[in-house]
């Protein structure tokens, strides 16, 4: 089953694949186009790298042999990036030559995921993709479920603002709760836009005891 078709199913499948070489990339593209993938293909390293910083893909399948930035490179760049924590969780597939277990054995040290020959075979891609996904699906569930619980402690937080006879939380108190969660629940990938952190952050309170407070609907619509 295509788990991608599921209506529920919103986590970021975008798949970065960059090679010097255009056979590789042509091969490739032919098999992520007949699966109905969402993909994007680069000749440079450096542009790929610019890339992975924009659109933060769900998998990069790079090549070890890039012209100007090899994908080990970029494997490196993006496994060890204190300034963008979010980029480990790419799922990193390296391009590698069929008889060279030195290649694959310097790629597990930089934090290569996974390998792929250079003679493209169109089961193993569609394998190594298969589990890609899977376990960036897997990752980012994780994360929403932290982010979650994080919410919900900044609402525990904020009911020591609540009126002491009413117990309803005042309009000042959201003000200054709201803006920590929404950060929080903002998540992955261009698709997290403000409305569905909204979502999330409802969702959030409505698992504490405060469905029916008013001034928490009237502030959510005013923000």
């Amino acid at each position: 089953m295509d788990f991608r078709r599921l209506k529920y199913y919103c986590h970021n499948s975008l798949i970065l694949v960059t090679s010097g070489d255009r056979q590789i990339l042509s091969a490739i593209a032919e098999v992520l186009t007949a699966e109905k993938y969402n993909f994007i293909t680069e000749t440079s390293g450096e542009k790929a790298w610019e890339i992975i910083l924009q659109k933060k893909p769900a998998i990069v399948i790079a090549d070890w042999a890039i012209p100007d930035v090899s994908g080990l490179v970029l494997c490196h760049r993006s496994k060890s990036n204190l300034e963008h924590p979010e980029l480990m969780a790419i799922y990193f597939v390296l391009i590698v030559k069929d008889s060279n277990p030195k290649q694959r054995q310097i790629g597990f040290d930089t934090g290569v995921d996974e390998f792929l020959n250079n003679s493209i075979d169109s089961s193993e891609l569609k394998a190594r993709l298969r589990t890609g996904l899977r376990l960036t699906a897997l990752t980012q569930s994780l994360s929403w479920a932290n982010q979650r619980l994080l919410a919900q402690n900044d609402l525990l937080d904020a009911l020591s603002l609540s009126d002491s006879l009413t117990k309803v939380l005042s309009e000042q108190a959201f003000a200054n709760v709201m803006p920590k969660m929404m950060q929080q629940l903002k998540g992955f990938g261009a698709y997290k836009n403000r409305t569905y952190a909204k979502e999330r952050a409802v969702g959030a309170i409505h698992e504490l005891p405060l469905r029916q407070n008013k001034a928490f609907r009237t502030f959510l619509r005013k923000s």
